[in-house]
């Protein structure tokens, strides 16, 4: 699998992204982060007033201990937002919150198991939007806005067997970005696996 973080960056400053490796969580090993600066002051404690949110992406496969280990690698950072793929799910099928602090954005389907959420940190409540349109189980997105600039968020599983990958929601949400001149930040597993580049299976 091809864990993610593609960026189109409108008219928001960023800094250089960089791949985090913590060596107390097998878990977290394709973790992978990246800051964005904050139109709004938005401040935590331990973040030295920066101004700016951090972007995490994983794929926790179902565990409550990978979420766990992702719970204690974003209080590291400062006004957090975690794109997650195969979050851990409770018998009904429901996302709980991780802590008091990140609360969860999700489909409200409890047919299927979701594989896709973003988590947040409560005190960015008022600065996202979800977007119940263009979320399902495996797509779910939400709406900010950094430097002024709108910008739309997904987190995103792509099922490599679903003749439809990557989801209809995906692209719409790829879609809505591009026909409002948005920015637009996903975080997928994409689950890229080809012989082109010597997987064992297609």
């Amino acid at each position: 699998m091809t864990d993610s973080l593609a960026i189109r960056d409108g008219q928001s400053s960023r800094t250089p992204s960089s791949n985090t490796n913590p060596s107390t969580s097998s878990n977290l090993s394709n973790l992978s982060t990246n800051t964005l600066s904050l139109g709004q002051p938005t401040r935590l404690a331990g973040t030295k007033g920066k101004n700016h949110l951090n972007f995490i992406q994983i794929n926790t496969n179902k565990a409550k201990r990978a979420t766990d280990d992702l719970v204690i690698f974003a209080k590291k950072f400062g006004n957090p937002i975690a794109l997650v793929q195969e979050p851990y799910v409770n018998g009904k099928n429901i996302i709980p919150s991780p802590t008091s602090e990140l609360k969860v954005f999700a489909t409200s389907d409890r047919i299927k198991r979701p594989r896709a959420c973003i988590y947040y940190h409560k005190c960015l409540q008022n600065k996202l939007w979800f977007m119940d349109s263009l979320t399902t189980g495996d797509c779910t997105t939400i709406q900010t806005k950094i430097d002024n600039t709108n910008v739309v968020l997904v987190s995103c599983y792509m099922d490599r067997l679903d003749p439809e990958c990557p989801p209809i929601a995906f692209r719409n949400a790829v879609e809505y970005a591009h026909r409002n001149n948005m920015a637009f930040i996903a975080g997928t597993d994409a689950n890229a696996q080809n012989t082109c580049w010597n997987s064992t299976t297609f």
